[in-house]
C-alpha cells in the first residue's frame, strides 16, 4: 500500500510538473499580445488569460499569429471583420467563443463531433474541471450556440472562428488630422489613425529629434482600443518630461502597431518661439607659457556668432584687449555677443599661467675660504647666497656649497637653489701666536696651545721644537695641517739669584743699576708669564715686551754714555 501511495504522489507531482511548465511555455510566447496571467475573480490567484491562452494554441497548432482582437466576447466579431470564417458548428482547430460575465470566453478546438467538443483552454475553468494554475487540457463539453455552458450558466456559446482559410484582405492605415502648437520650450501634437478593418491598437507614440538627428523626447502607451480609429495628443513637457529649447528647430513622427503591425505617420517640423540657445562647440582652452617665449593663443567656438578673446589679472576683474607679458597668473576670457531675435549671447573664462623663466648664470670661481670660518665669513660675486650661511667650511682642501641665485628681474625670473659652488678651504695662519709664557720652567710636551677656545693637537696641528744658544733657548712652533704659520720665543736658562749675582760683581753703579733694572725685570716678567697661557690674536704680552726692550736701550745708553765720561 505504502508503494502505491508513493507512486501516485510521484505521478501526481509529473503531472503538475507538467501542467506548470505548459503553462510557463505559454506565458513566455513571444509577441503574444495579451497579458501573461490574470486574476478573474480577485481571490488573489493569478492565471493564465483564455485570450493569450488561445491566441497561443492558434499560433503552436496553426502558425497563425492573430492580432489582438480584445476581450474573449469581442473576438467572434473582430474575426469576422478581420476576414475570418465564423460559424454555429464545433470544428477541430477552431476557437470557441463564450459571451457573459462582462468579458466573456474562448477556448481552442481539438477534436468535435456534433455539439460535443473537446478543449484547450485558459482562465478560471475549474468552475465546471479541474484544472491547474488556470490551464486544463483535453476537456470535453457538450454545449450549443445558444446555450449555457454546462456548470457555469453566466457563459453563452456564441460560435466558432475558422482557421482553414487565412484571409487575405490588405489592411491599411491613414494618418490624418495631425497638427503642432509649440511655444518657447513646449509643442503640443494632435492626429488621427483610420484603419479598413477593425482590430486592436496595442501600442502607439511620438519621436522628436534635434536638428543633429539625435532623440530629444519619445512618449510610447498602450492605448487599449479595438476597432478602426484612434485618437492620439502629447504634451511634450508633462508626458515626456522634456524642456525643449527656445529658438531651436525639432522634427516628430507618430506611430501605432494595429494588429501587430507598425504603421508610422509622417516626418513634421516646427521652431520653438524666441532667439536660438547658443552653445559651446568647441570649450573655451588656452596653453600655459614661460616668460620670453610666444604667447599662446585661445582657442573656442561658438553654436552662433563669432568670438572675441580678452584678458585680467582677476577672474572677476576688469577685462582688456591686451595679451598678458609678465609672469603671473592670468585669466582669459571668450565672449560672443548677443543677436536680438537671432541667438542668445555666451561667455567662458579659463584660467592660465605665465611661468618664470630659469635665468642664465656663470657659477662663482676661484672662492675661497679660511679653516674655521662660517660660509657667512666668505663673500659671493654676483648675485649668489648661500643657503646656508651658518655652515662651517670644514677642514682644508676644496669643497662645494650650495648657493641660490637672486635674479635682478625676479618678476619674471625664478630664484635657482641648490648650486654647487666650489670653494678652497685654506689653512688659518697662527704665525703671530704669542708664545712669551713659554719659559725654562715649562714642559713643552704638555703644553697647552689653542686656536681661541680650541685646544690644537700636537702633531696634528703643530710641532714644537727647542734649541739651545748658550743660556738662551729658543722655541719654534710650525703649525700644520689645517693651520700654518711659524711662532717663536725665546727664554733665559738664568735663574733669578744667578742674575742678581752677576748684578753684584759689576764694579760700575752705572752697570749695578741697570743690572738690576734687568733682574727686576726679568723677575717681574717671570712672574707675569707664569700665568699666560698662549692665545690666538693676544698682542698684550708683544707690546709689553717691546716697552721693556725699550727701556732697557735707553739705560744701557745712559750706562754706557757716563762711562765714558768717567773715563
Amino acid at each position: 500500500m505504502k508503494v502505491k501511495r508513493k507512486l501516485k504522489a510521484l505521478i501526481a507531482m509529473l503531472i503538475c510538473m507538467v501542467t506548470v511548465l505548459g503553462s510557463t511555455m505559454v506565458s513566455n510566447a513571444a509577441d503574444n499580445p495579451y497579458p501573461t496571467t490574470q486574476d478573474w475573480d480577485g481571490d488573489g490567484n493569478y492565471e493564465v488569460p483564455c485570450t493569450r491562452f488561445a491566441w497561443q494554441q492558434v499560433y503552436d497548432n496553426l502558425g497563425i499569429a492573430l492580432p489582438a482582437w480584445g476581450n474573449a466576447v469581442n473576438w467572434l466579431d473582430n474575426a469576422r471583420n478581420a476576414g475570418y470564417s465564423t460559424g454555429n458548428v464545433a470544428r477541430a482547430n477552431s476557437v470557441a467563443v463564450w459571451s457573459g460575465d462582462g468579458a466573456g470566453h474562448v477556448a481552442y478546438v481539438t477534436s468535435a463531433s456534433g455539439n460535443t467538443f473537446t478543449v484547450n483552454e485558459g482562465g478560471r475553468t475549474d468552475l465546471d474541471h479541474t484544472s491547474s494554475h488556470g490551464v486544463a487540457y483535453g476537456y470535453t463539453l457538450t454545449n450549443a450556440v445558444g446555450e449555457a455552458r454546462p456548470y457555469d450558466p453566466g457563459k453563452i456559446l456564441i460560435g466558432f472562428i475558422y482557421f482553414s482559410d487565412v484571409p487575405t484582405v490588405e489592411v491599411s492605415l491613414t494618418w490624418g488630422n495631425e497638427d503642432c502648437q509649440w511655444d518657447t520650450t513646449n509643442a503640443y501634437m494632435y492626429a488621427e489613425a483610420d484603419t479598413n478593418v477593425s482590430g486592436s491598437f496595442t501600442e502607439a507614440g511620438i519621436t522628436v529629434w534635434n536638428e543633429a538627428g539625435g532623440v530629444v523626447a519619445s512618449k510610447s502607451e498602450n492605448p487599449g482600443i479595438t476597432g478602426t480609429h484612434l485618437n492620439v495628443w502629447y504634451n511634450i513637457t508633462n508626458d515626456t518630461g522634456v524642456v525643449l529649447e527656445q529658438g531651436t528647430n525639432y522634427t516628430y513622427q507618430f506611430y501605432t502597431v494595429f494588429n501587430g503591425t507598425r504603421y508610422e505617420g509622417a516626418v513634421h517640423s516646427f521652431r520653438t518661439n524666441g532667439p536660438s540657445v547658443n552653445s559651446w562647440t568647441q570649450e573655451l582652452s588656452i596653453s600655459d607659457w614661460t616668460y620670453g617665449q610666444e604667447a599662446s593663443v585661445p582657442s573656442a567656438s561658438a553654436k552662433y556668432g563669432d568670438v572675441v578673446y580678452t584678458y585680467s589679472t582677476e577672474e572677476n576683474g576688469e577685462y582688456t584687449a591686451e595679451v598678458p607679458q609678465s609672469a603671473g597668473t592670468y585669466y582669459v576670457k571668450a565672449s560672443v555677443a548677443e543677436a536680438p531675435d537671432q541667438y542668445t549671447g555666451l561667455e567662458a573664462i579659463k584660467e592660465f599661467h605665465i611661468y618664470k623663466a630659469v635665468p642664465s648664470y656663470t657659477v662663482p670661481e676661484n672662492i675661497t675660504a679660511t679653516y674655521g670660518q662660517t660660509l657667512a665669513d666668505v663673500t659671493l660675486d654676483g648675485r649668489f647666497v648661500w643657503m646656508d650661511n651658518t655652515q662651517t667650511v670644514g677642514d682644508v682642501g676644496e669643497k662645494s656649497f650650495l648657493a641660490t641665485y637672486v635674479p635682478e628681474d625676479s618678476i619674471n625670473y625664478s630664484f635657482v637653489n641648490n648650486i654647487e659652488i666650489p670653494v678652497i678651504v685654506q689653512p688659518k695662519d697662527l704665525s703671530d701666536m704669542d708664545l712669551s709664557g713659554i719659559d725654562k720652567d715649562t714642559d713643552l710636551n704638555s703644553y697647552e696651545l689653542k686656536d681661541g677656545d680650541t685646544v690644537l693637537i700636537k702633531d696634528t696641528d703643530y710641532t714644537i721644537t727647542s734649541v739651545k744658544d748658550g743660556d738662551a733657548v729658543t722655541v719654534t712652533v710650525e703649525f700644520m695641517g689645517n693651520y700654518t704659520g711659524t711662532a717663536q720665543t725665546t727664554y733665559s736658562l738664568k735663574d733669578d739669584s744667578q742674575i742678581q749675582t752677576d748684578n753684584k760683581n759689576d764694579n760700575t753703579d752705572s752697570s749695578k743699576n741697570t743690572d738690576n733694572k734687568n733682574a727686576d725685570d726679568t723677575k717681574t716678567e717671570k712672574d707675569s708669564d707664569d700665568t699666560k697661557v698662549p692665545q690666538t690674536g693676544d698682542t698684550s704680552p708683544i707690546a709689553v715686551w717691546a716697552v721693556m726692550i725699550a727701556l732697557s736701550g735707553l739705560a744701557a745708553g745712559m750706562v754706557f754714555k757716563k762711562r765714558i765720561t768717567d773715563r
